[in-house]
């Protein structure tokens, strides 16, 4: 009798702990919400700064639906909500950054030629000819008087501007995307930022174990278990069975039931 009454108490408290282990994990769950609502309101209110020489960054804002962070109202919007729907492929971060180029003087020696006038028996005209390679972008062109002109090329520098992102966690949870680029006349006003932190969560299937144990002793013991991950812990129940000789050197055996728990303290 007392045995049916241990095992259904068992039975009894391993649903109340399952139970308890879905209550705590609704309030993890429920509690980073929270934390990533707030923020993103911080996020939302940044600014781009430049924190070292040419290195540009901005607080960054977490979504679960990254769509609605690409600005579809442009035709390259468009085109790119269109490609990743066509990939089937989830977005993980969007930046979208503003490249504003800083003033640059250039002065120098130009070349100077005369050439024919407009209409025949008209005077000369003064072309001046000039080019300069700013590293990111070369401008060439020509100037001619008399009536006034002008010629202006603008195409790649010996130097192409070469930009680096990165989409970096900070020690407290929150993210921060950081822009730099290879030429130090260029400055960055980072509009969007976001990330899709749940990419990288395992799905709950996958936060499911099961687990064999085995002891030699005095006795032998298995068990088999499942247990379920809730942030740095793990529950679930387990069964055990116990084989013990008797005086007959004949093997006498018993089930128990239980639950096992774990926790990985270093675990973020």
């Amino acid at each position: 009798m007392f045995e049916k009454i241990g095992k259904w108490a068992a039975i009894v408290l391993m649903i109340a702990l399952v139970a308890l282990a879905g209550l705590a994990y609704w309030k993890y769950s429920d509690f980073q919400r929270q934390i990533r609502e707030l923020q993103n309101q911080v996020a939302a209110r940044d600014v781009t700064i430049e924190v070292q020489h040419d290195v540009f960054t901005k607080l960054t804002q977490q979504f679960s639906d990254m769509k609605a962070a690409i600005d579809t109202s442009t035709e390259e919007g468009k085109n790119l909500a269109n490609e990743i729907k066509k990939q089937k492929a989830e977005i993980v971060s969007v930046t979208n950054a503003l490249i504003k180029l800083k003033t640059q003087i250039a002065e120098g020696q130009g070349s100077q030629i005369e050439v024919p006038g407009v209409k025949p028996g008209d005077p000369t005209r003064k072309k001046v000819a000039f080019e300069k390679d700013f590293g990111y972008a070369a401008v060439s062109g020509f100037t001619i008087t008399d009536p006034p002109e002008y010629h202006l090329e603008l195409g790649q520098g010996s130097k192409p501007l070469k930009l680096t992102t990165a989409v970096t966690q900070q020690p407290d949870g929150s993210w921060r995307t950081y822009i730099t680029s290879s030429d130090a006349n260029v400055a960055f006003d980072i509009g969007v930022s976001a990330v899709n932190p749940l990419v990288f969560e395992p799905h709950w299937y996958e936060k499911v174990k099961v687990h064999l144990d085995l002891g030699v002793g005095s006795a032998l013991v298995g068990g088999v278990g499942a247990s379920y991950q809730v942030g740095q812990f793990d529950f679930g129940p387990t069964i055990w069975y116990t084989a013990v000789k008797d005086a007959n050197q004949n093997y006498v055996g018993g089930a128990a039931f239980g639950l096992n728990f774990s926790w990985a303290p270093f675990k973020k």
